[in-house]
């Protein structure tokens, strides 16, 4: 899903689409912001719901993960497309977001257990929706359940129908995936973030069958279009600040109805105004150690910062908070990359050349 390279990694990845990384880096951006506040009124700065600030965040409640998502549906989209590959697929899938969750999942429940905060035992980040890992989880769960049934639809078809039939597949998993999240069926479990697989699932099927036409679209973009896009996301944004509640679920079947148009139409919109900004694109082509680590930098600043500067207003170190969560991952992840041990179990990508030798581990990244 994520690509990264030693040799251009403090450089723009020339080789990678600019507005897609553009877009990707605001998604980061977005996310880390929502965790500096906080996920609930006492978490992160812990502003109470009524400041300024803590709205602002939380109006983009029903846009940051949906975005994400759908960058994945249309990165999906570029994986070989054949029906019998499906078991590879979901072996690279397993590498890419399992193992991470093991290793940097632990190493947030132990750094969260020395410094006196309690969390359900250890083994339950693995079962559970555990912080912001339940989306390695429900990412691999809907990729896989993609797969499989693309692989079953496939057995008796004609090879060269094997897109139309994945985009039947698609759209009725899309909707599916809508309607139980929407009604919430209570014999929907929660146990490695199943529930979580059908609220992510209108949104990477978006992106996949957007992917097949995003070319295409981008030619015929106007003005006018671009105009309308940027007001409508101006109105969710307007619309998500009147829903702020003190907490970030999605409490009644209305509120988690207008989550699915709503993120699904933002991350169409900012694939219309295609931005493209260097910046934010070299943030984005770093987006997976960003996800993985930024809590880790975002928590200890808040804590440096109360610790040495007591008296100041905290809305002072929002940026600082930011930052620490944008480049800390980035930095931690070059250092990582130097060990190819550590890119394998931290950031899941290939083997180390011994054990794809000795033990026959997939290397494509």
């Amino acid at each position: 899903m994520f690509h990264f390279t030693k040799s251009a990694f403090f450089s723009l990845n020339t080789k990678r689409d600019l507005t897609v990384d553009t877009i990707r880096g605001i998604a980061c951006i977005a996310l880390v912001a929502f965790h500096v506040v906080g996920g609930e009124p006492d978490q992160g700065m812990a502003l109470g719901v009524n400041d300024w600030l803590y709205r602002l965040m939380h109006s983009f409640t029903d846009m940051r993960m949906p975005l994400f998502s759908f960058i994945s549906g249309i990165v999906f989209f570029s994986f070989p497309r054949t029906g019998s590959s499906f078991h590879r697929l979901i072996g690279k899938k397993a590498r890419r977001l399992l193992l991470p969750l093991l290793t940097v999942g632990s190493l947030c429940w132990l750094s969260r257990a020395l410094i006196g905060i309690e969390s359900e035992p250890l083994y339950m980040v693995y079962f559970s929706p555990y912080n912001v890992y339940w989306y390695l989880q429900s990412t691999f769960l809907m990729m896989s359940l993609f797969l499989l049934v693309n692989f079953f639809a496939m057995r008796k078809a004609d090879p060269r129908e094997y897109q139309s039939i994945a985009n039947m597949n698609a759209i009725g998993l899309g909707v599916l995936g809508a309607y139980i999240h929407i009604f919430q069926f209570p014999y929907v479990t929660q146990f490695i973030s199943i529930q979580k697989v059908f609220y992510l699932m209108p949104f990477f099927m978006s992106g996949y069958l957007f992917g097949q036409v995003a070319e295409v679209y981008a030619s015929r973009v106007k003005l006018g279009h671009k105009a309308l896009a940027a007001l409508l996301i101006g109105g969710f944004v307007g619309l998500g600040w009147t829903m702020v509640d003190g907490g970030n679920g999605f409490e009644t079947a209305t509120r988690r109805a207008i989550c699915v148009p709503v993120g699904i139409l933002t991350a169409f919109c900012l694939f219309v105004l295609a931005p493209r900004m260097n910046l934010l694109a070299w943030v984005g082509d770093k987006s997976y150690a960003i996800y993985l680590f930024h809590i880790f930098f975002t928590g200890a600043s808040e804590m440096v910062w109360r610790k040495l500067l007591p008296a100041p207003d905290i809305h002072f170190g929002f940026v600082v908070f930011l930052a620490a969560g944008l480049l800390g991952p980035i930095i931690l992840s070059w250092f990582i990359l130097k060990i190819p041990l550590g890119r394998w179990l931290v950031l899941g990508l290939a083997a180390p050349k011994f054990m794809q030798e000795r033990f026959g581990i997939l290397r494509a990244h």
